[in-house]
């Protein structure tokens, strides 16, 4: 049985990816133009830190087993 903590870690992580293909699928389809402007920071760094939520939702699962 799944208890809800992992269901939730579980969840966080489906939702970062869904969210960072998001970003990507809008990116693409606006084909990238302001990659070199400062409004390309706040997509780049959630990107970042979703990337990074999600390595430490996996790492910390396999260190408290």
């Amino acid at each position: 049985m799944v208890s809800t903590i992992n269901l939730i870690k579980y969840f966080a992580i489906i939702g970062d990816v869904a969210y960072i293909l998001f970003l990507l699928y809008n990116g693409i389809d606006e084909g990238f133009k302001d990659i070199g402007s400062v409004q390309s920071i706040a997509p780049i760094g959630m990107i970042f830190l979703l990337i990074l939520n999600i390595f430490l939702l996996i790492y910390l699962k396999k260190r408290q087993k």
